[in-house]
Order: structure tokens, then C-alpha cells, then sequence
């Protein structure tokens, strides 16, 4: 999701060295919900532009923020509650979520092996194994009845933790079926890379770093 200011491109631009690694990594296309109709530069057609990297430009909508998503130490929540649009996307059976800052290193189509959702742990001070959702990748399966029934839970009460920490109650309360997480070792903020335990060892079972 690309939202960005009138004038300026920032996430944008984001999006251009992700969509070259899915490419290079993914047998499927990227989707591209913006608010931008042209390159940064004025001068191109973004759709046609992005197809290039097989990426599909989508509109993104406006989503009405509710005062129980807690924004006034994070003003980005606000924007970053729209992502719930994405269940609405139904013509899609399985869509995996990535922020535009996310940095791919490897493929990660195996996640459309998996018949549930899972999500990165939202551990920014890598503690490790931590049982909290990160929206910052998500396997999701779109549905109507989701959509809006995360928009409703998200009213219910006050959010200190924005969209994520709704997206995780909702589907433990209302759904009864919790998302699963994702190892450290598959997904982490950046500054946490090299902490997680490697799963290869040496002849002698002893752990090889740097894999």
C-alpha cells in the first residue's frame, strides 16, 4: 500500500525495488493499492509502468479511522488501519500482505501452501518468540464478512497497538481461530537479522552461522 501526500512520492518509490524482487523471487504478481495514477516523474502512466515489474496497479480507498485506533504517538496508523480494505478483495483467494518497506531476501510463495493465516511477530526489540502479530506481512484470505467484521471489532474498544493489535483480537474473539506466526528466523525488522537461531548445523551439530 502506497499512500502518500499530494506532491509527494515517498512510499511510492518504496514500492519500485519490491516489486523488482518479486519478481525476480515470486511466480506471482504484485498488487499495488495507491492513491498515485503517475510516475514521480509526471511523465508515465504508473500502471503501465509497474506492469513492466508484473505488478497491478489497484485505487486504494479511504477507510474511515475509528477513535478506538489509538494514532496520537504514531500518526501512520491512521493510514495504516486502510489495509483492512485487502479482505475486501475477494476475487482472491489467497493474497500474502507486505508493507512497503519490507526487504525480500528469498522467495516466500511457499506461504500459499498454508490453509490458515500466519503473520510476522511484532518483536521491533528482537526479543524472539514473541506471541504479538506484526501486519508487516500477513498470509490473508479476503473475505466480505471479515471485512466488515473487523471494521466493527475495530469500534469496540481502544487499540494501543493500531490496525494489528485489532486484526490479532478480532480473529481470537470473534473468529476463534488465532493467527498463526511465523518463525524468526523466516521474517524480522531489520535490525533484528542474525539474532534468531539458525536451523543448520555442522557435522558436529553445532549451529552455522550467517545461513
Amino acid at each position: 500500500m502506497a499512500k502518500d501526500a499530494p506532491g509527494s512520492f515517498e512510499h511510492l518509490w518504496a514500492v519500485f525495488p519490491l516489486a523488482r524482487a518479486l519478481q525476480r523471487l515470486s511466480a506471482y504478481p504484485l498488487l499495488v493499492l495507491t492513491n498515485q495514477t503517475t510516475m514521480p516523474d509526471g511523465r508515465g502512466n504508473l500502471t503501465q509502468h509497474l506492469r513492466r515489474l508484473n505488478a497491478h496497479v489497484m485505487p486504494l480507498h479511504k477507510l474511515d479511522v475509528p477513535d478506538t485506533i489509538k494514532r496520537s504517538e504514531k500518526p501512520s496508523w491512521g493510514v495504516a488501519y486502510w489495509k483492512l480494505q485487502v479482505w475486501n478483495l475477494t476475487r482472491f483467494d489467497k493474497l500474502v500482505w507486505l508493507d512497503t518497506d519490507a526487504v525480500l531476501v528469498r522467495g516466500i510463495d511457499w506461504l500459499f501452501g498454508r490453509s490458515w493465516m500466519w503473520a510476522q511477530r511484532d518483536d521491533w526489540f528482537c526479543k524472539l518468540n514473541l506471541p504479538l502479530v506484526c501486519s508487516g506481512l500477513m498470509l490473508i484470505f479476503p473475505s466480505e464478512k471479515d471485512f466488515a467484521g473487523l471494521q466493527l471489532h475495530a469500534r469496540s474498544k481502544l487499540w494501543e497497538h493500531g490496525d494489528q493489535e485489532a486484526i490479532a483480537d478480532y480473529f481470537i474473539e470473534v473468529r476463534k481461530r488465532p493467527i498463526g506466526f511465523l518463525a524468526d528466523g523466516e521474517v524480522a525488522f531489520g535490525q533484528c537479522l542474525g539474532t534468531a537461531a539458525t536451523p543448520y548445523l555442522d557435522g558436529q551439530e553445532k549451529p552455522v552461522p550467517g545461513q
